[in-house]
């Protein structure tokens, strides 16, 4: 879908919808994704990604470096860890790194925001139901 939508040289290109932070792949593939921030009632949805050990991890110590150099460094733009997340339409959940030069700013975008307290109160009945439609 994105080769056919963000393909550059089109005259009428087509409408599509993904990922604002597939934008990033734009100039390796050749694509010229752009985002449309004023669509109503809303462009998208946002939602938190996590990371979390495991309860039975067999390296707790390796999986707390691991995520510590995931959350990034000091730098602005949270260096190499970091630097998979660093792309337009991923914000930093940290408020000492700044957020992509490239991006529409977290409180400008238009998308819905999924709260995460409030899905997991309903994520049973949710699963359970796709179960049932299956």
């Amino acid at each position: 879908m994105n080769a056919a939508v963000g393909k550059l040289g089109q005259d009428q290109p087509p409408v599509g919808f993904t990922s604002y932070s597939d934008r990033r792949d734009n100039e390796d593939e050749g694509w010229a994704l752009q985002v449309v921030n004023d669509v109503v009632p809303s462009n998208g949805i946002v939602f938190p990604a996590l990371l979390a050990l495991t309860a039975d991890t067999k390296n707790p110590a390796a999986s707390r470096l691991a995520i510590d150099f995931l959350m990034g460094d000091d730098s602005e733009t949270g260096g190499p860890g970091y630097a998979p997340f660093y792309v337009a339409g991923d914000w930093p959940t940290r408020s000492d790194i700044k957020g992509h030069p490239d991006a529409i700013p977290l409180a400008d975008f238009k998308a819905w925001r999924v709260d995460p307290a409030a899905t997991a109160t309903i994520r049973k009945s949710v699963g359970d139901l796709v179960l049932q439609l299956q």
